[in-house]
């Protein structure tokens, strides 16, 4: 069996972004939870590294992944990364916010398991074969 190499125009054309629908019991209902793209990902990480020395950002850094994440059903984020929305979820149940950040840590692959967890690389013989 032969591997296929995908060029660029494969990449760009595949729907990589998944949307799950979670119940989330302590708010009553379901919420979508979408995969963070890259543009997202390096925004988060931006936004840490810029407010180290907030408390309200670098002790509560799942409600920011949180606030990325959260979408409508077209994958649209329905909360922003101000201050005052993740304030707001700062203020939510932390079983919540936690489940939810969770979920989002496996479906992008977030933290050095994820980084293991990654692509497998294949040698030389197992892309003859």
């Amino acid at each position: 069996m032969g591997v296929k190499f995908l060029d660029k125009k494969a990449i760009l054309q595949s729907q990589d972004i998944q949307i799950r629908e979670v119940f989330i019991p302590e708010w009553g209902g379901i919420v979508r939870i979408k995969t963070l793209n890259a543009i997202e990902r390096g925004k988060i990480g931006r936004i840490l590294y810029e407010n180290k020395d907030n408390p309200i950002f670098s002790e509560n850094f799942r409600s920011i992944f949180v606030s990325f994440a959260l979408c409508d059903e077209r994958g649209n984020r329905i909360f922003s990364d101000s201050n005052s929305d993740i304030e707001a979820l700062n203020k939510k149940s932390s079983a919540a916010i936690f489940k939810i950040y969770e979920i989002i840590k496996n479906m992008t692959n977030v933290g050095q398991e994820g980084v293991e967890g990654s692509g497998k690389i294949l040698t030389g013989s197992e892309l003859k074969s």
